[in-house]
């Protein structure tokens, strides 16, 4: 699915993880850096009286549309290896 050259930014990336998520409005407005897992393209939202929240997969076209708002906004996410990749390796 593309969303075309004309929704850069914010709307792009906002409509973009809507469409292809299924995740409500404010689920996707209140969303944290640190909730997004650009490598298994998924992000965890919380609703109102959600602690834990719930893990939402979307596309990779909307996770780079995301990438892309924040690394303009110069908020570059800290992308680390998934648990299962790192799992059995010491710590050096």
């Amino acid at each position: 699915m593309s969303f075309g050259p004309f929704l850069f930014g914010a709307p792009g990336a906002l409509l973009a993880l809507l469409a292809t998520s299924g995740a409500r409005i404010s689920e996707v407005v209140n969303l944290k850096v640190e909730d997004v897992n650009c490598i298994a393209s998924t992000f965890v939202v919380r609703g109102k009286t959600d602690i834990y929240g719930r893990e939402v997969a979307t596309s990779r076209v909307a996770i780079g549309h995301l990438l892309t708002w924040l690394y303009a906004r110069g908020n570059v996410p800290s992308v680390s290896a998934p648990m299962a990749e790192t799992e059995g390796r010491s710590s050096e």
